[in-house]
């Protein structure tokens, strides 16, 4: 199997998705059970929610969040929609189906 460009990159993307969704939800779990009334992140509680600078990496983790958790699978369903309308114009499925259901 000849794996050109665009199979690298569907490959990376389904094998980086689940971890690399993971650490952009992380930038908005934050743990306020201090009373002193503030909140810091979880995964590093030196990190002060409610900081000006954790205030603008939830704002690229909002872009993040556009562009990866919901991009990627928004391009995985153009791609099959692609890929189906393809096969249903060239008449390859049903053909397969064909001789499938003829075999048996």
């Amino acid at each position: 199997m000849n794996f050109d460009a665009t199979h690298w990159f569907l490959l990376m993307t389904y094998l980086v998705f689940p971890s690399l969704s993971i650490k952009i939800f992380t930038t908005y779990s934050c743990d306020d059970k201090f009373e002193d009334g503030r909140e810091y992140l979880k995964a590093d509680m030196t990190i002060d929610c409610k900081s000006a600078d954790h205030l603008w990496y939830q704002g690229v983790a909002a872009f993040l969040i556009v562009l990866y958790p919901i991009g990627i699978p928004a391009m995985y369903l153009c791609c099959t929609f692609n890929a189906n309308r393809t096969l249903t114009s060239r008449n390859l499925f049903v053909f397969g189906l064909r001789n499938i259901s003829t075999s048996y």
